[in-house]
């Protein structure tokens, strides 16, 4: 009956064993369990052999986003959808706060530039779009981290929860709330952002701050919109998140298999892969630190009338442009307390940004395994070449010695003879015999090198070969028993209903 499906027919075919009067392993007739094992078993390595062919890594990674992120009505929809939202609301936000600081850049620019002629009611228009601006983005990150506490929650559900009736809805109105930011642990990056948002020009406030030079021992006077437009610059810390989303490692496919492996794709690891292995990435991010500080040292140098600093960004683009590259000619720098700041600021960046043309040159110049093999064979060939010619010096030295000796035996002149060092003290045979000896040492020790990596290797390529053999066999049987206990227990099943219909 397990067999058959209930019927008097196979529903699989035929195998060795269902012909009637069949003998199994056993020595006696194959009865209906042993089919269906036996037929599970036959089936299972052709089956596993074409799925194994068939499967790829992309094949894989769609089946997971249609599987946990496409399928309506699931947990993974809900979370695509939220996440969709997410990386709108991060990127309008970013939007908004970068038009908010080239707003506040044109209106400073403006109110200090000696040959712009314009009303004083246009730069308090300008202001109070850098105002609208951050109202709007304030709205927008408190959207965005509502949803961040929307995806918290939908983690922590069981799924009777997610599937009940009314979850969506219910799932909208959370994250609203100061307490559920508390509990999705968000309320330090909220807060670090909101600060962040905060500094920005105020119409109709101008108020001079006096910061007093020791080193030229004169007071300056600063405006309030300056001060503020140089903490406008901490802005630019939303742009290495909203690239993220754009990566191929913040795809919804990516991140399904990372969420396989552990693995979170956060805006870091997805900056130390792009500046890790790209030169394009490295010189992007170079660019923008280097115009990003000399617009602030563009600002912080500009009460100050005598330095070439004084509203003149290509001496401020040069004086930057020095600095991070640790040359410091020394013809322009900064006097005042915040333009060595900012300066202070650009030499730490510098640090980084040369640790990563370090790597990036060192990944480019360093051999590839086949490449360095190439080398070290060529290298043999050369000390081999070497030693035989040193052997060639050495052989000769000793001819031209015994040569020698027996022209003076030949002449039978006792000074001659008294002269001539023995063959062993001769000073070109000497010389030749040593730089022999050491060539010889150094071909000795790298053939021996050489075998022991060669061995190495090998073993190394026959136990990988071992437990790749192991691991799929053990994969292969537990698939086997799975789907066997699988087909079993639903033959069981069947068996137990008939049977409890029968007796009913």
């Amino acid at each position: 009956q397990m067999a058959t499906g209930g019927g008097g027919e196979d529903i699989h075919g035929a195998v060795p064993g269902d012909q009637p009067g069949e003998k199994s392993p056993l020595g006696r007739t194959a009865n209906p369990r042993e089919k269906a094992v036996r037929l599970a078993f036959s089936n299972e390595k052709s089956d596993l052999k074409q799925t194994r062919n068939a499967m790829d890594i992309d094949g894989v990674t769609t089946w997971i986003q249609s599987t946990l992120y496409e399928q309506q009505g699931t947990r993974g929809a809900l979370h695509y959808k939220w996440e969709t939202k997410r990386r709108s609301a991060q990127f309008w936000l970013t939007i908004c706060a970068l038009a908010g600081l080239v707003f506040a850049l044109c209106a400073y620019y403006l109110t200090n530039d000696p040959l712009a002629i314009i009303e004083p009611w246009y730069l308090e228009v300008l202001k109070a779009i850098v105002i609208g601006l951050y109202a709007i983005a304030v709205l927008f990150w408190y959207q965005l981290y509502s949803i961040k506490t929307r995806l918290h929650a939908l983690t922590s559900f069981q799924d009777k929860e997610v599937h009940a009736a009314g979850f969506h809805e219910r799932l909208a109105t959370m994250g609203y709330s100061p307490l559920a930011w508390k509990k999705a642990g968000i309320v330090s990056a909220a807060a670090v952002d909101f600060l962040v948002l905060l500094p920005q020009p105020i119409p109709f406030l101008n108020i001079s701050i006096p910061i007093y030079e020791d080193s030229i021992k004169v007071t300056h006077m600063y405006g309030l919109d300056s001060i503020m437009l140089l903490l406008m610059f901490m802005r630019l810390n939303f742009i290495p998140r909203m690239l993220a989303d754009f990566s191929n490692l913040s795809s919804f496919q990516a991140r399904a298999l990372a969420n396989l492996n552990y693995v979170d794709v956060s805006p870091s690891m997805v900056l130390r892969s792009q500046l890790g292995h790209s030169l394009t990435a490295v010189m992007a991010l170079f660019v923008s630190l280097v115009m990003a500080f000399a617009f602030m040292l563009l600002i912080a140098e500009q009460p100050l009338l005598e330095s070439g600093l004084h509203h003149n960004l290509s001496n401020c683009v040069w004086c930057i442009i020095i600095t991070m590259t640790t040359v410091g000619y020394g013809d322009i720098y900064p006097q005042t307390k915040l333009g060595r700041i900012v300066a202070v600021g650009a030499a730490f960046a510098a640090v980084i940004c040369m640790a990563l043309f370090v790597n990036l040159a060192t990944q480019n110049l360093a051999l590839s395994r086949q490449e360095s093999k190439v080398l070290a064979v060529v290298e043999r060939m050369e000390l081999s070449n070497s030693l035989h010619a040193a052997a060639d010096r050495c052989i000769r030295a000793f001819l031209r010695a015994y040569i020698k000796r027996v022209r003076a035996l030949k002449t039978r002149d006792p000074e001659a003879l008294a002269k001539l060092p023995s063959l062993t003290f001769d000073s070109e045979v000497s010389k030749s015999v040593r730089r022999f000896r050491g060539l010889r040492r150094d071909f000795i020790s790298d053939c021996i090198e050489m075998e022991n990596d060669t061995a190495l290797c090998k073993i190394q390529h026959q136990l990988n070969i071992q437990l790749k053999r192991a691991r799929r066999r053990v994969d292969t049987i537990d698939e086997r028993f799975t789907k066997l206990e699988l087909s079993i227990g639903s033959k069981l099943s069947k068996i137990e209903d008939m049977l409890g219909a029968t007796g009913a």
